[in-house]
C-alpha cells in the first residue's frame, strides 16, 4: 500500500512524523488544521526554485462559489510556529527574502514573480497580501510557494505597484491622501476621515464634494457616517488619519475622531476599497453614498440596482426597505455602462433607503430610515465600495460578490530546501563591513577576516576582496568535509591576475590528505593558462578553462559517494558545465583533519595568496547533481 508522511509540530522544537496510507493523509491534514496544528508535508517533491532560499511555504487558495478577477487575498502567517515545526526555534524570518511563485498543483512554476506584499505585525508574524491575477473561475484553486529565509542579505522583491499613494494632495480645501489604483483614484481628506472625490479612469467624479452649497456640494461624500457630528464626512476637521501600511497591492488608512469615540480603517485595493468600523460611540450610525454617478446624476439615464435584481431609474426613490441578503446596491450610469457599488458585508434587518435630492445627488444609506433616523450600532462591521464596468446585472453581481466574499486559504506545508541537512557552511559574503563573513548554515561556522576587505559589488550583493598580499578568511574550528565522504565545494570568483593563487583549502598537507582549490599560472609545457587546480597533496587535477579574464566565474568541485573514492571520481565544473580535466597520479581521496577551512591563502607558504574576489562560498556534505550545479551557476533555462 502506498504510504505518505505528515510532520506535526508538537511544541518547542519537536515534531512528530505520522506514516499513513495516502488515502488517509487528506483526512489527517483536514483534522490537523481543524485543531490548529501546523503540518509539514513530507511528500512535497516539487522542484526547488532558488538555491539561495532555504525554506518555502505552500499555500492553496480556493476561490469558492464566485469567479474572481484581480482579487486580493490576505492571510495571517505566524513564522514563529512554522520555524519551530522544522526545528528552527529562535530564528527570525527576513521579510526582504520573500519571493512568491504561483505554481500548478504539482508544484511546476507558472509565475516566478506573483504580486504580493507583507505587512509585519511582529518580528515573527504578519499578513501576506497576494493578488489572484486575471480571471479565476468559480470553484477553482490556485497554488503558491512562498520562499523565505532567516539568514543572509536579500533585496526586496520588485513588485509593480497597483496601488500608489501621494500625501498632502489638496482636494476641495483639505489635504488628502490621493490613492491611484487600476480603475479609480480616491481622495481621502485626512482631517475629515472621508472620501471627497472618487474619479474613474476618464476623470468622472462619482462623489463630487465641494465646500459650499448643499446637495450641490457640501452634503456629498462617503461614508458620512456620523450625523449630526459630521465625523467621517469630507469638509470637516474632526479626525486624525494616518497611513498604517503602503504597498503595491493595498494601502491601509487609519482614522480616529478627535473625541476618540469613532475609529475605522480603510484598505484600498487595486479594484475596490473596504472599510472596517472598529469603534463607535454609544449612538446609532449609518453608511451613506451621497454623490454623483458618472459625474452628475441623471434621473432617467442613471439607475439604482439592488441585490435582488430590482432596477429603478435614479429619479425613483425607495425608502424604509431592508435590502435582502446579500446586502448590496449599485448605481449605474447607463451612458458610460459603469457603476459604483456599495456592500454592507454583515446583513441585517435594518432599513436601507434611497432618494434623489434636488437633481444634484444620490442619498443612499445602509441603516437609514425616514429623514435622519439611524439604525446601525454594531462593531466591528465592514463595508466595501468599488467602481466597475459592464452594468448588466449578471456581470455586476458577479463582480460585487467576488469583491467581498472570502476565499479559503490552506497552508499545506513548510519545507526546507532538499539537501539542506547536508549544508556544511555557506558564506554569502554580503555583510559589507566588519571582520566576519557569517555562515548562513545552521552550524554558524563564521569566517574571520585577516587583511581582507569588502566589495559592495559582488556576484550576488557583496563580496570579499583579496589584494594579493597574504590576506585570508578562516572558519576557526571548522576543518571541512573529511575522510572519503562525498562533498561539493562551490563558489564565485573573479580575478584578472595571472599567477598561482589560492581559493579555498582545508586538510593536512601530506599525500592524499589535502583538499586545496587554486588557480594555476600554467601556460608552459602544454599546461592550460589560469585554470583550476585541485591539490590532494600528492596528486592534482587540472582544468582547461582560463579564469583570469576579470569576469565572474562559478566554480564547483564534486566528490561523489564512493566506498573508496579516487581522484578520477572527482568532477570539476566551470560556469555550470563539466570541465575537461587531467590528473597527475591516480590516488585515493582521504582528507585528514588539519588546518581550518581558509579562503584566499592556505596555511603555510606553499602557494601564492589570492588577488581577486570571492563570493557565495559553499561547502556541502553531499555530491550535488549537474542540474543543481547549473542552477547555482544560473545557467538553467
Amino acid at each position: 500500500m502506498a504510504m505518505s508522511s505528515i510532520s506535526v509540530y508538537a511544541g518547542g522544537s519537536s515534531s512528530i512524523q505520522i506514516r499513513c496510507p495516502r488515502w488517509l493523509r487528506f483526512l489527517c491534514v483536514v483534522w490537523l488544521f481543524a485543531c490548529g496544528l501546523p503540518t509539514v508535508d513530507a511528500s512535497d517533491a516539487a522542484p526547488w526554485w532558488g538555491s539561495h532560499w532555504r525554506m518555502r511555504l505552500r499555500l492553496t487558495v480556493d476561490v469558492g462559489l464566485y469567479e474572481r478577477f484581480d482579487t486580493s487575498v490576505e492571510q495571517f502567517l505566524n513564522f514563529k510556529t512554522f520555524l519551530a515545526g522544522i526545528d528552527r526555534s529562535g530564528e527570525t524570518v527576513i521579510p526582504e527574502s520573500f519571493r512568491l511563485l504561483e505554481v500548478d498543483a504539482d508544484g511546476g512554476v507558472i509565475d516566478e514573480s506573483a504580486p504580493f506584499q507583507f505587512e509585519a505585525l511582529t518580528p515573527d508574524s504578519g499578513y501576506l497580501v497576494l493578488l489572484l491575477t486575471g480571471a479565476t473561475a468559480a470553484h477553482a484553486q490556485r497554488h503558491y510557494h512562498l520562499y523565505f529565509d532567516t539568514r543572509g542579505d536579500f533585496a526586496p522583491a520588485e513588485i509593480d505597484p497597483l496601488v500608489e499613494v501621494i500625501d498632502n494632495v489638496p482636494d476641495e480645501g483639505l489635504d488628502c491622501y490621493m490613492i491611484a489604483t487600476a480603475n479609480a483614484t480616491y481622495y481621502y481628506q485626512k482631517d475629515a476621515g472621508g472620501f471627497s472625490s472618487l474619479l474613474d479612469v476618464e476623470g468622472n467624479d462619482w462623489i463630487g464634494f465641494h465646500p459650499f452649497g448643499g446637495s450641490d456640494g457640501i452634503y456629498r461624500g462617503i461614508p458620512n457616517m456620523v450625523h449630526p457630528d459630521n465625523i467621517f464626512h469630507p469638509g470637516h476637521r474632526n479626525c486624525v488619519s494616518s497611513i498604517d501600511h503602503v504597498g503595491p497591492l493595498r494601502t491601509t488608512i487609519h482614522s480616529v475622531s478627535n473625541d476618540g469615540l469613532w475609529e475605522c480603517i480603510w484598505h484600498i485595493y487595486p479594484r475596490y476599497a473596504r472599510m472596517t468600523l472598529l469603534r463607535c460611540a454609544p449612538k446609532p450610525y449609518w453608511f451613506l453614498y451621497e454623490g454623483t454617478p458618472g459625474g452628475a446624476i441623471d434621473y432617467d439615464l442613471d439607475f439604482s440596482v439592488r441585490s435582488d435584481g430590482v432596477r429603478l431609474p435614479a429619479g425613483r426613490e425607495w425608502q424604509n426597505q431592508d435590502i435582502p441578503a446579500p446586502e448590496w446596491v449599485y448605481f449605474e450610469d447607463s451612458t458610460l455602462d459603469r457603476y459604483i457599488y456599495l456592500v454592507h458585508e454583515e446583513d441585517d434587518a435594518h432599513n436601507d433607503t434611497y432618494w434623489p435630492m434636488e437633481q444634484n445627488m444620490t442619498v443612499f444609506g445602509f441603516g437609514r430610515g425616514p429623514g435622519t433616523s439611524k439604525h446601525m450600532a454594531a462593531t466591528p462591521t465592514h463595508f466595501t465600495i468599488g467602481l466597475a464596468d459592464d452594468a448588466q446585472f449578471a456581470s455586476a453581481s458577479s463582480v460585487i460578490e467576488a469583491s467581498y466574499r472570502p476565499v479559503a486559504v490552506t497552508i499545506d506545508s513548510v519545507i526546507e530546501q532538499p539537501g539542506l541537512e547536508a549544508l556544511e557552511a555557506h558564506w554569502k559574503c554580503d555583510e559589507g563591513q566588519g571582520t566576519v563573513a557569517e555562515d548562513s548554515s545552521k552550524y554558524g561556522r563564521h569566517a574571520f577576516l585577516t587583511g581582507v576587505s569588502w566589495n559592495t559589488s559582488g556576484k550576488a550583493n557583496g563580496a570579499l576582496r583579496f589584494d594579493g598580499t597574504g590576506g585570508y578568511a578562516q572558519a576557526v574550528g571548522y576543518t571541512g568535509v573529511l575522510g572519503t565522504r562525498a562533498r561539493t565545494l562551490s563558489l564565485w570568483m573573479s580575478t584578472s591576475v595571472e599567477g598561482d593563487m589560492d581559493l579555498v583549502s582545508w586538510g593536512m598537507n601530506q599525500p592524499d590528505a589535502l583538499w586545496a582549490l587554486s588557480i594555476m599560472q600554467g601556460g608552459g609545457r602544454g599546461q592550460p593558462k589560469g585554470a583550476l587546480l585541485l591539490d590532494l597533496g600528492e596528486s592534482s587535477m587540472v582544468g582547461q578553462t582560463t579564469l583570469t579574464d576579470g569576469q565572474w566565474h562559478h566554480i564547483a568541485v564534486v566528490l561523489p559517494e564512493r566506498e573508496s573514492p579516487r581522484i578520477q571520481d572527482i568532477r570539476m565544473y566551470v560556469d555550470g558545465h563539466v570541465e575537461s580535466s587531467t590528473t597527475s597520479l591516480d590516488v585515493p581521496v582521504n582528507t585528514l583533519a588539519g588546518s581550518d577551512v581558509r579562503f584566499g591563502k592556505r596555511t603555510g607558504d606553499t602557494w601564492a595568496p589570492l588577488e581577486g574576489m570571492l563570493d557565495e562560498v559553499r561547502i556541502d556534505r553531499r555530491a550535488m547533481t549537474p542540474e543543481e550545479i547549473a542552477e547555482l551557476a544560473d545557467v538553467l533555462q
